[in-house]
């Protein structure tokens, strides 16, 4: 369950296991984009220890970054995006930002 409100947003595409590196440091995230912004979730159940324990778990992703779509400053290499975002670069494995724009 995302832990957001979509309001007037469509979703476009949904990645829950999608590969991303901030700055360098490489993490698996849920990566969801709208008509409106690019949206990561962390899913704060997936090390929760009763997983595996005979207990099944519901994933809870909690936002971690939300990035506008209006004015975004990306490029596409080798089949991945990279945004520059806030300083910082950002970059979305195996995703191509331009086929959802």
């Amino acid at each position: 369950m995302y832990n957001y409100e979509f309001k007037d947003e469509k979703i476009l595409l949904e990645n829950k296991d999608g590969l991303m590196e901030i700055d360098n440091n490489t993490y698996r995230r849920s990566i969801v984009i709208t008509n409106q912004n690019i949206l990561i979730f962390n899913d704060v159940s997936k090390n929760n220890p009763l997983n595996g324990r005979a207990v099944s778990l519901l994933s809870d992703y909690l936002l971690d970054l939300s990035i506008p779509l209006e004015n975004i400053d990306y490029k596409i290499e080798d089949n991945n995006t990279i945004i520059n975002y806030n300083n910082k670069e950002i970059v979305l494995y195996n995703i191509l930002l331009n086929e959802y724009l």
